[in-house]
């Protein structure tokens, strides 16, 4: 991660971060952000299209399986997840 955001701080305004999980909460809202970045002309109705296909119960989905549950936990791992947002 760390070297992603690197990329992310040398590319400025031609990057675009973002996480998973905002994309299943809102995917309109994300969906929006990306073909602005991507200066692609899209309807609402695209949006709204493709937005359904969001499986919304994917948000997170490693701590529905005991043993990324387990390692997630791990001091080492844990702290690294909370400081990206998970």
């Amino acid at each position: 991660m760390s070297e992603a955001r690197k990329h992310i701080r040398n590319l400025k305004d031609n990057s675009l971060e973002l996480k998973y999980e905002d994309l299943l909460e809102d995917p309109v809202t994300i969906l929006k952000e990306i073909a602005n970045f991507c200066n692609l002309q899209t309807t609402e109705h695209e949006l709204s299209r493709v937005a359904m296909m969001a499986n919304k119960d994917r948000a997170f989905a490693y701590l529905k399986v005991p043993e990324l549950k387990e390692f997630a936990s791990r001091i080492d791992v844990a702290s690294k997840l909370k400081h990206y947002g998970y």
